[in-house]
């Protein structure tokens, strides 16, 4: 699954409208030609199982692209709440002690590129990339060196604790994004969806014609690439291409932070 959403998305939407197009392709003609034989009749059966089946295939789709959308836009949010946090830190220490300034930058900026490198460009497991985690943990021993140093000074030892308590809740941002799961598709999903949307595609095909041979192929091509395109919704917003360029806008602006 991971293969297939790190295509690109013209190859994504190419492969999901192609092949309820090519079951079309292949049954109408036969249906036409009267090589698969229907009569009138079975438009009272095969007409309403085709409803029933493509509003099951709708509701099924709205609730995958709701929770995956959703989750999406959680993970969204979640970075852009940690890299603001990351933008408040360089803030304080720059007004605190703008000597401890370059050290937090260098710290922070490491952290910053591992985090995109390991845990945006690349599926991160769960807690973190250990690369990032070692980052993070040594920007950390950064801020607690810094905190001892401040805390000797008695006109910066309020200023100091502001500053502290912005890298806690840093830490805070960190655990909730790297915790919290990502837009994920479940496989028996996607084949329960696929399998529904295959055979409306295919009953609708089958269904007896009962006007002009070219209604009969706009009524069948254009369910076809209906469902096909719907399903290919539901791939784009869990693909690769999808997240990166939800998140380039916010790496874009930490990127300007550091530069």
């Amino acid at each position: 699954m991971e293969s297939f959403l790190a295509l690109p998305t013209w190859v994504i939407i190419g492969i999901c409208v192609v092949i309820p197009v090519v079951i079309c392709l292949v049954i109408v003609p036969l249906v036409i030609s009267g090589k698969y034989a229907t009569q009138s009749e079975d438009d009272t059966v095969i007409g309403p199982s085709a409803a029933f089946l493509g509003t099951a295939f709708t509701l099924l789709l709205a609730f995958v692209i709701v929770n995956v959308w959703t989750a999406e836009s959680a993970r969204e949010e979640a970075l852009f709440r940690e890299f603001s946090q990351v933008e408040d830190v360089m803030l304080e220490v720059s007004v605190i002690d703008p000597a401890m300034k370059q050290e937090f930058h260098d710290s922070l900026q490491v952290y910053i590129d591992s985090l995109i490198a390991k845990e945006i460009d690349e599926a991160a497991p769960a807690g973190g990339a250990p690369e990032t985690n070692a980052a993070f943990n040594d920007f950390l021993k950064v801020a607690d060196k810094s905190q001892i140093a401040l805390a000797g000074d008695a006109t910066k030892a309020s200023e100091a604790s502001g500053l502290f308590s912005e890298v806690q809740a840093l830490i805070s941002e960190r655990q909730v994004r790297v915790n919290s799961g990502g837009a994920h598709l479940d496989v028996i999903f996607v084949a329960v969806m696929a399998l529904l949307g295959i055979i409306t595609v295919l009953l609708v095909a089958i269904l007896p014609v009962s006007s002009s041979r070219k209604s009969k192929w706009i009524q069948s091509i254009s369910v076809a690439v209906a469902t096909g395109l719907i399903m290919s919704l539901v791939f784009y917003i869990s693909s690769s291409a999808y997240s990166h360029r939800a998140e380039q806008g916010q790496i874009e602006r930490i990127h300007e932070l550091f530069n």
